[in-house]
C-alpha cells in the first residue's frame, strides 16, 4: 500500500512541478519580464518548493508512524486474544 501511495505522490509533485515551471517560463515569455527578475522568481519558486516538499515529506512521515502504531495497537490485540482464549479454555477443562 505504502508502494501505491508514495508512486502516486511522486508522480503528483512531477506533475505539479512541471506546472509551475511552466507558469514561470509563460510569464517569463508574456510579460517580457528581465532576465535578472526571472532568475530571482525562479529562485524564490524553488524555495518555495522545497518547502512544500519538506513539509509534505514530513506529512507522510507522520501518516506512516500513525498506521505503524494502528498496525502495533491491533497485533497487540490480537495477541492478547489469543492468550485469553487460551487461558479460557484451559480454566474450562
Amino acid at each position: 500500500m505504502f508502494d501505491v501511495l508514495q508512486e502516486f505522490s511522486l508522480k503528483k509533485r512531477i506533475q505539479t512541478k512541471e506546472l509551475q515551471q511552466q507558469a514561470l517560463n509563460d510569464l517569463k515569455e508574456k510579460t517580457e519580464m528581465p532576465e535578472e527578475q526571472a532568475a530571482w522568481l525562479m529562485k524564490e519558486h524553488a524555495k518555495n518548493v522545497s518547502a512544500l516538499d519538506r513539509i509534505h515529506d514530513e506529512e507522510l512521515s507522520r501518516q506512516r508512524l500513525v498506521l505503524e502504531e494502528k498496525l502495533a495497537q491491533r497485533r497487540a490485540l490480537a495477541e492478547l486474544s489469543v492468550c485469553a482464549a487460551y487461558f479460557h479454555s484451559e480454566i474450562g477443562e
